[in-house]
């Protein structure tokens, strides 16, 4: 599995339930950082994975597609399984150089940032492809749409792994006056649109004086959205405490969850929301519309409409009935439909397909 770091992140994390998960009777997992190592490093050499970090340290090096060549080489993997553009466009050239192992990408997210430059080199590198694993309906989707054949396409959606992560008894929902405990998370990062977390922040405060709003995560806007939560006149009712060690933690102390991304694959916090008990209101972006249905286990809201995320999140906190509805369907539809052990057997079928030559056109 070659991946571009093993940082902190939703797709090192689902790779490392992945690996961990494997089969050792008939699985042999390799883990392959392209940049650098991380924390997951860490754990999964601690679940006996072993990996190895190649170095790569500018977008485009030959020296590290010749290192990954030649590690490809020497373990002669039966199977390349990479994760996300840099790792899908690197790993496909080094395993066409290191004699032509079977290949299956791993695409997480509705990309829309990639430009037409790197569009096409994904099309171009389709002939060396095997299978395509996409995380959501919505992901399949948009590959579709911007030239993958579809049938070459397999939806295995992320998996949630509830250890580490106590769920709130539900009928603790409500009950909070006039100070609602709304929280947001994310890499504060354009495509999440913490702008629109803010805007309707201001609404909610507007209907609940006391209301406060906690965005967990770090990133390069920081001082932007801090300076927009002043102009919005938040004041002291918007934090940002940069990464939260104990995000489940966080998730259980609050009454709301934010999500108000304009893109997603399929993501982790908003699946560890709906686990943990915290009713969910969400922009209806791709990726996000896979796992909240409107009005069955969330609330969805246009994309970038703070005005009207803020209408949906008050009506949703003066119906404290309702919010416990909403968040026991949610925590069910997470529990039942993506478990770590459905994840694991969908890739190892995947694998195993694609290593018997059942899967793609050489």
């Amino acid at each position: 599995m070659i991946i571009p770091t093993l940082e902190r992140g939703g797709a090192e994390k689902q790779l490392f339930m992945l690996a961990r998960g494997l089969d050792r009777a008939r699985f042999s997992p390799l883990v392959v950082a392209l940049t650098r190592g991380g924390p997951y490093e860490d754990d999964l050499r601690d679940a006996g994975v072993p990996c190895a970090v190649i170095g790569k340290n500018r977008r485009f090096s030959v020296s590290a597609l010749l290192r990954l060549r030649r590690l490809l080489a020497r373990e002669r993997p039966d199977v390349v399984h990479t994760w996300m553009f840099a790792a899908n466009a690197v790993g496909r050239v080094a395993a066409r150089l290191a004699g032509r192992p079977r290949v299956v990408i791993g695409e997480r997210c509705v990309d829309k940032w990639k430009g037409r430059g790197r569009l096409a080199l994904d099309r171009a590198l389709v002939r060396w492809t095997d299978a395509v694993a996409a995380n959501s309906g919505s992901v399949a989707d948009w590959l579709a749409g911007v030239g993958v054949p579809r049938d070459m396409v397999r939806v295995i959606p992320n998996a949630f792994d509830p250890a580490g992560c106590p769920a709130r008894p539900l009928d603790e929902l409500g009950g909070f006056g006039d100070a609602p405990r709304v929280t947001s998370m994310g890499r504060l990062w354009p495509q999440k649109r913490f702008d629109v977390v803010l805007r309707a922040m201001r609404g909610i405060v507007d209907a609940f004086p006391a209301a406060t709003l906690t965005i967990a995560g770090e990133g390069p806007l920081r001082a932007e959205l801090e300076a927009l939560a002043g102009r919005l006149g938040l004041g002291g009712a918007a934090k940002m405490p940069g990464r939260v060690a104990d995000a489940p933690a966080l998730l259980r102390g609050s009454d709301l969850f934010l999500f108000a991304s304009d893109w997603e694959g399929m993501p982790n916090a908003v699946m560890e929301a709906m686990y943990v008990g915290v009713p969910v209101v969400a922009a209806a972006a791709p990726g996000v519309v896979d796992l909240v249905k409107d009005g069955v286990n969330g609330v969805l809201a246009p994309l970038g409409d703070g005005a009207a995320m803020a209408a949906a999140a008050v009506a949703l906190l003066r119906d404290t009935e309702r919010m416990q509805s909403l968040a026991q369907r949610a925590r069910r539809d997470i529990v039942e439909g993506y478990s770590v052990a459905a994840m694991v057997q969908a890739y190892e079928g995947l694998y195993e397909r694609v290593a018997a030559g059942r899967e793609g056109a050489r």
